[in-house]
């Protein structure tokens, strides 16, 4: 399960999974399912998943999103409680490190980031009282907590920790938490139909006719670096994970956990 899978990036990524996608934005769930993918519109502190049920989580760029730290923990518990035992879940979060020049941190780590959405791809929803239109489009800001080197690792350990002391959350719990939008107040997609005339390509042959769209095309895509791993920290488990490992990807802290037992 991807949580904040957005507009499905990866969810179409190995074939031979079966991949499910959460978010919280209807528009994005909604181009998710367009493209074929099984989304679910939901709140990443309560993910609408059984207990122990998946094999992986990714959370690519998400809990960077959450302005307080309470709120991180929970979605970093949701995230445990899905997992089966001998699952992973693998989260990755802007660095301060490298982002903080670029947002004109001046040593805060919660920032705002200006980000443009067209006014051309506007949807009916209403927009936040301070979006302003400009000739680039509706000029909004992000709110962005910027992670320190070993702080995602520290606060998955608390959280795991904080998990096994009090047992995971009960739905009914979620639903009186004001912090928690639960599922029964989102809204429900309707599924749409496969086409059997036009099924959706296979990731090779899109990609390869994504590339031939640009302007920039040269027929191959850049070798990616491979991540920096850092050491791990003196103690790397605790309650139901253990950290598998961690490091630096891309402008990103991520890290890799492992869920090693039941009860979570």
């Amino acid at each position: 399960v991807d949580v904040g899978c957005g507009n499905g990036k990866y969810l179409d990524v190995n074939p031979r999974c079966c991949m499910l996608g959460s978010d919280r934005s209807a528009s994005l769930s909604q181009l998710s399912r367009k493209r074929g993918f099984e989304v679910a519109i939901s709140d990443n502190l309560a993910i609408p998943y059984r207990s122990s049920a998946v094999d992986v989580v990714l959370s690519i760029a998400v809990i960077h999103h959450f302005s307080t730290e309470a709120r991180r923990i929970r979605s970093l518990q949701e995230m445990i409680r899905v997992l089966r035992p001998g699952g992973r879940a693998l989260i990755y979060v802007w660095s301060y490190e490298f982002q903080a020049e670029r947002t004109n941190a001046e040593g805060r780590q919660d920032v705002f980031v200006p980000w443009y959405l067209r006014a051309d791809q506007a949807s009916s929803a209403p927009l936040p009282a301070h979006a302003e239109l400009t000739e680039k489009g509706h000029h909004m800001q992000r709110y962005y907590h910027l992670f320190k080197q070993g702080e995602l690792e520290a606060l998955v350990l608390r959280a795991a920790e904080s998990l096994a002391e009090k047992g995971p959350t009960s739905i009914a719990a979620l639903h009186n938490d004001p912090d928690v939008v639960p599922p029964s107040a989102l809204p429900c997609l309707v599924r749409t139909p496969k086409d059997p005339a036009n099924p959706r390509p296979r990731r090779k042959k899109r990609l390869a006719k994504e590339r031939a769209e640009r302007p920039d095309h040269t027929g191959q895509l850049p070798t990616p670096a491979p991540p920096s791993l850092v050491p791990l920290p003196e103690v790397a488990r605790a309650g139901p994970i253990r950290i598998a490992r961690c490091g630096y990807d891309h402008e990103n802290w991520f890290v890799e956990i492992e869920k090693i037992e039941e009860g979570a």
